[in-house]
C-alpha cells in the first residue's frame, strides 16, 4: 500500500540570504517570498523593464552577470526594495533619478 501525504502536509524550507539578512520560508513559500537572486547566471542583454512591476519585492540581486545598457526607470516602482544589487555587470548611463527617491 502506498503512503499518501496531502500536499499541504509536506513542508518545504527555502532559505534566502541578502546583504542585510537571512530569511527562512516554510510551507507555501511563494506567498511569502520577498526576494529574487539571479546573481551569477551569465544573464546577457538589457534588464527587462517589467522587473519594475515587482512592486512588493524587498530584495533583487542581478549582480555578477553580463547585463548591458541602462537601469530601467521602471525600477522607481520598487517601493519596498531594501537591497538592489546590480554590481559586476556592464551597465552604462546615469542612475535614474527615481531610484534616489526610493526609501532606504
Amino acid at each position: 500500500m502506498d503512503s499518501y501525504y496531502p500536499v499541504s502536509y509536506l513542508e518545504e524550507v527555502i532559505e534566502f540570504t541578502t546583504k542585510s539578512g537571512f530569511y527562512s520560508y516554510k510551507g507555501n513559500i511563494l506567498s511569502y517570498m520577498t526576494g529574487i537572486d539571479l546573481s551569477c547566471n551569465n544573464l546577457t542583454g538589457h534588464i527587462p523593464p517589467k522587473l519594475g512591476n515587482l512592486s512588493e519585492i524587498h530584495s533583487l540581486n542581478l549582480s555578477h552577470n553580463k547585463l548591458t545598457r541602462v537601469i530601467p526607470s521602471s525600477f522607481s516602482k520598487l517601493q519596498y526594495i531594501k537591497s538592489l544589487d546590480l554590481s559586476y555587470n556592464n551597465l552604462s548611463g546615469k542612475i535614474p533619478n527615481q531610484l534616489v527617491e526610493l526609501n532606504s
